[in-house]
């Protein structure tokens, strides 16, 4: 059998976004895994980006978009650049983030025999989606990786493919952090006392107070009874943020301004130690997946995801999305120590844990690229006969 050493083989990872979320965070902590196996990675991103700022930060090879790239998800239209980057067979691995890159990548590499194709699945596919799949293009992937629990014979049906095609992954690891502050820890330590503390996180790019006010109104009914305090986390210095003037009015506003905490990268590795409950917000599964591992009990929607994560792991709850009372109800239920409380057990941690995901991720790449180098080898030895 013919084997790869990693250190000959050059990935691709490619993730044109404009946002920081799960998604843009996977794509950081796959090139992280991928880098300390001894692949050579490289990461396509919007030029300037949080991805391109966290992959520069990171130390790995960054290749700018200079965008934006719009369409729809079905067109085969590709960016020159990323074109003629594609044509130069210098991958072994093209590894896509984002669903509609799916049919311009794929007509890419409809002729590059020796470059492997993987595409990771962060979410169920809606019924719109059903029969408009193009069998070639779908084909073309070697794996898909689905991000936590997926249901993987529904996806199978959905894309049309066999389901050893799908990978589970299981939880990734959390990203590498920085220093902890001590004056953080200090200050939540003597705030904390006998108060209830209330957590969730604002994704950087959220411009507008609105996505985030259904969870501060359904935070600030134990606030204001003196119960209950509020953690608010940012990747990033919250004087950079947008929102944040506007939010300073809207603690003021609901009268809880003195008992919430604005907190950034800094303090993500002390958050776990004081939080009594982690509210999971919108593009922020990652941060609660990594404080679960840590044992915070957690609300989320009632998505496939979270339902499904519930089930396995016994911890946290549930709620109907954009449905505020039932939100401030479980809330009121975690209070009243009604919400179930970690730690997991080990087998969890060995099936779906961040080792699980690592092993996972090194494998798919191991076994698919040496089958792709394969059969370019046999063609080759064809055409030469």
């Amino acid at each position: 059998m013919i084997t790869l050493k990693a250190s000959s083989s050059s990935c691709l990872l490619i993730n044109i976004s404009d946002e920081w979320g799960t998604r843009e965070k996977t794509t950081l902590i796959d090139a992280k895994i991928l880098a300390r196996e001894g692949y050579k990675v490289w990461v396509y991103a919007l030029k300037d980006s949080y991805l391109a700022r966290e992959v520069v930060a990171a130390g790995l090879e960054l290749m700018p978009h200079t965008g934006p790239w719009v369409h729809s998800g079905f067109s085969l239209l590709t960016p020159k650049a990323l074109r003629q980057i594609l044509k130069s067979e210098a991958f072994k691995s093209v590894h896509l983030y984002q669903l509609n890159m799916l049919w311009p990548i794929s007509h890419s590499l409809r002729n590059k025999r020796g470059t492997s194709l993987f595409v990771s699945l962060f979410e169920d596919f809606s019924q719109s989606y059903r029969g408009v799949w193009y069998r070639p293009y779908v084909h073309r992937v070697d794996r898909y990786l689905l991000w936590g629990f997926l249901n993987q014979e529904v996806l199978a049906s959905d894309l049309g493919v066999h389901q050893r095609r799908l990978t589970p992954m299981g939880l990734p690891p959390g990203l590498d952090t920085t220093e902890t502050s001590e004056s953080i820890a200090r200050t939540l330590e003597e705030q904390k006392q006998n108060h209830f503390m209330i957590g969730f996180e604002v994704a950087p790019h959220i411009e507008r107070i609105e996505e985030i006010d259904p969870f501060l109104q359904a935070c600030s009914q134990l606030q204001k009874k003196e119960e209950a305090k509020l953690i608010l986390y940012r990747r990033y210095p919250w004087r950079e943020s947008i929102i944040w003037a506007d939010l300073e009015k809207r603690l003021f506003d609901l009268g809880i301004f003195e008992r919430t905490f604005a907190l950034d990268a800094q303090a993500i590795n002390i958050i776990p130690s004081f939080c009594d409950l982690w509210l999971s917000t919108p593009d922020c599964e990652s941060t609660t997946v990594e404080f679960l591992l840590k044992g915070v009990p957690f609300l989320a929607p009632r998505t496939p995801f979270f339902s499904e994560l519930i089930h396995q792991t016994g911890a946290g709850d549930s709620y109907r999305s954009q449905d505020l009372r039932e939100l401030r109800q479980k809330i009121e239920s975690a209070r009243a120590g009604q919400v179930n409380v970690l730690p997991l057990p080990p087998e969890f941690y060995e099936g779906h844990g961040p080792g699980a995901y690592e092993k996972a991720l090194v494998e798919c790449y191991r076994t698919s690229i040496d089958y792709r180098y394969r059969i370019a080898k046999k063609i080759h030895l064809t055409l030469d006969s």
